[in-house]
């Protein structure tokens, strides 16, 4: 049996797996016939089998192979736009799909893709076009370096950076129904978001053995409630993380004061202050 034969009678098992949509063995029997003969055929059907696989970068690798080894191939070039349409390259698409409509100007098939590709880019410029920008964030017009403390503000004085004495006399202060000078809730929100913003999307932590880790649920903007919590199970620190998961606002009518007060624990101990989720 000749290396030609064996190749041939891989891709026609290769065929047949395609036709039963059994894609993956289709996929190992057109290998087994490329390694064996590399031919624009074999390239061009492997193609198909990994856009039937949905496995769109393959597909145009194996529809570009077989254009390099036969430029005058109608079925690589649709294959390839098929690929392309698929991957969001309809721009891409396009040029193939002009190569297959003018090589074979009678495929009806291929001029209802032709159509169906340059109305699709129609649409995204049409789109581009009407698109109105994101208005910016509040919080970059915000310019703390314009912002001043009240002379008669008699709370702790906030720098740079949080301290914990600052924290305390932020409680006290909540705790005796006075409020944070303006610029000090600016710094603590924008200083909180930027941590956060910073942060991956999935957060791993290790807790090692002489260090605590608690775990909240809701608080629901009961400022007492957390208060107590602190006060019985330590407040957080470097030896002692604590993860919020659940609501900690959203009811309470001391939400501001518990949103603050985790904010500016999280400022202080970025890696000990965890909030999962939660109404904000």
């Amino acid at each position: 049996m000749t290396p030609n034969n064996t190749a041939q009678e891989q891709k026609n098992k290769g065929n047949i797996c395609l036709a039963q949509g059994d894609y993956s063995h289709a996929i190992k029997h057109y290998t087994l016939a490329i390694d064996l003969e590399p031919t624009a055929i074999f390239y061009a059907n492997r193609a198909q089998a990994h856009i039937k696989m949905e496995s769109h970068g393959l597909a145009i690798q194996d529809a570009t192979m077989a254009i390099e080894l036969d430029p005058d191939y109608i079925k690589a070039y649709y294959r390839r736009a098929l690929a392309y349409a698929s991957s969001l390259r309809p721009k891409d698409a396009l040029v193939d799909y002009l190569a297959v409509v003018k090589k074979a100007p009678h495929d009806k098939n291929a001029k209802i893709k032709l159509d169906e590709c340059r109305k699709f880019i129609r649409r995204l410029e049409f789109e581009r076009a009407i698109q109105v920008e994101d208005p910016p964030l509040p919080s970059q017009d915000i310019d703390l370096d314009k912002m001043t403390v009240d002379e008669g503000y008699n709370g702790a004085k906030l720098g740079d950076e949080m301290t914990l004495e600052f924290i305390q006399d932020m409680i006290d202060r909540f705790k005796n129904g006075k409020r944070l000078a303006v610029k000090y809730v600016y710094q603590i929100i924008l200083a909180a978001r930027n941590i956060f913003f910073n942060e991956p999307t999935l957060v791993e932590v290790s807790v090692p053995q002489d260090h605590l880790f608690t775990v909240c649920g809701d608080t629901h903007g009961q400022f007492f409630d957390l208060l107590e919590i602190f006060r019985k199970n330590g407040h957080p620190s470097v030896q002692h993380s604590y993860l919020f998961n659940g609501d900690f606002v959203d009811r309470g009518s001391w939400s501001t004061e518990i949103a603050l007060l985790l904010y500016a624990y999280k400022w202080l101990y970025p890696q000990n202050l965890l909030i999962n989720r939660g109404a904000q």
